[in-house]
């Protein structure tokens, strides 16, 4: 690939050891290579340039370690995690009670016999006897006193009196079992063995008006997820919604161990970003220190391939670029006169994950991909 313009100049379909060493000899000019974690291509490099500079490629770099952070963390930490500490007590909201058609029918007689009272007082008070208004309703004569005499508003005699239950005798056990969060069908096995003799769904009502006059305080226990603390290693604290970065800061606090983790990915990251070699040596002797079998994964396979991976860091060059367009429909060359094009064929059906970066002897810098359709 040409870095200048992003175009690119040609691949090879293949992963085998020999077919990719003996492309690369076509190219003795080439002076650095970028690529990802491959033996093969590590191998085929060595052999066919030898003095090429090898970069470890520091997308695949940071997402293999991250990679193996994520399975550790799958393998100690539980899925959800009760935040014991984060706990709050919160009254329970009584759910609106919606009125009946005997108590809208009973407002509505409330009502009328209101307006007919009013209407008894307006007719004495303008001169009108007791026996006439009586006459003119068709009401006793005591009726009508009772009505010229009263104050206030006239209330129906059931209003605010609860109509008995045949679970009135439950209730309390009832009530009890609600608390220990046992289920309707519970509750109705064992006040059958008790003598209760009604219907299951007459039990659900009665549940159902207990919730709606119940005031409780409930307990809140916040719930952290893995998933939450997974997506951590990809995206800073900040960008989290306020609620959640409380959880994980608390949860976090109480593993020492998860702390030094996220702690060594940080370090990982700015080191690459900041090309700081001198705190390389410090940041693998970490690694090692905690013994981590996920992390002793990652960190056997940067020994094994030191050299490259301390490029990465002095090294500006990456497969960055060309992660992002293998998979464009069309491939394009350009730097005619690099090498005869015409006996290559340009369009491939496998394309490769490792760039070569070409530097010929006039310094134009070219790079080459092989195989792969990840984007960075």
């Amino acid at each position: 690939m040409d870095l200048e313009n992003s175009k690119v100049i040609d691949m090879i379909p293949s992963r085998n050891l020999t077919e990719v060493t003996e492309w690369l000899k076509e190219f003795p000019d080439i002076e650095l290579v970028s690529r990802d974690g491959s033996l093969t291509y590590a191998s085929a490099i060595s052999e066919a340039l030898p003095e090429a500079i090898q970069v470890s490629d520091r997308f695949h770099l940071v997402k293999n370690f991250t990679d193996d952070v994520r399975k550790y963390i799958q393998r100690t930490v539980p899925a959800r995690i009760k935040m014991e500490e984060l706990s709050f007590s919160k009254p329970e909201e009584p759910l609106e009670k919606k009125p009946t058609l005997r108590e809208i029918l009973q407002k509505q007689n409330e009502e009328d016999k209101n307006r007919l009272v009013e209407m008894v007082k307006e007719l004495y008070h303008d001169g009108y006897s007791i026996r006439r208004i009586a006459r003119e309703y068709k009401m006793s004569r005591n009726t009508i006193r009772r009505y010229i005499r009263h104050g206030g508003k006239m209330v129906h005699a059931s209003t605010g009196v609860r109509k008995r239950s045949i679970l009135d005798p439950y209730r309390d056990s009832i009530v009890a079992m609600k608390k220990e969060k046992k289920t309707a069908k519970y509750i109705f096995a064992v006040i059958s063995r008790e003598g209760y003799d009604g219907s299951y769904s007459n039990l659900k009502t009665f549940i159902s008006k207990l919730n709606r006059e119940s005031h409780e305080v409930k307990t809140i226990v916040p719930v952290l997820s893995r998933k939450q603390l997974t997506k951590l290693l990809y995206k800073d604290t900040s960008k989290f919604k306020k609620e959640v970065q409380e959880k994980l800061k608390s949860y976090i606090r109480t593993n020492e161990e998860l702390q030094m983790v996220y702690r060594i990915v940080t370090e990982f990251k700015r080191i690459l970003k900041q090309k700081d070699i001198e705190s390389f040596p410090g940041w693998l002797r970490m690694v090692k220190h905690l013994d981590i079998p996920e992390l002793n994964h990652f960190f056997r396979g940067i020994r094994r391939d030191l050299a490259a991976v301390r490029n990465a860091i002095t090294h500006k060059e990456s497969n960055g670029l060309v992660e992002g367009i293998i998979n464009t429909t069309f491939l394009f060359v350009s730097c005619q006169g690099l090498y005869d094009l015409s006996t290559r064929k340009i369009f491939r059906d496998v394309i490769s994950y490792f760039v070569v970066v070409i530097y010929s002897c006039d310094h134009q810098p070219f790079s080459w991909i092989h195989d792969g359709f990840s984007s960075h």
